[in-house]
């Protein structure tokens, strides 16, 4: 799945750790 995280904050970035972790392609804006 495609995945676009608004903002890099605490929760983005371990968001995105998460489901990149999972297989996901993660973009941050």
């Amino acid at each position: 799945m495609h995945v676009v995280i608004m903002g890099c904050g605490r929760v983005g970035s371990s968001l995105a750790t998460e489901l990149e972790a999972a297989g996901h392609s993660v973009s941050i804006i």
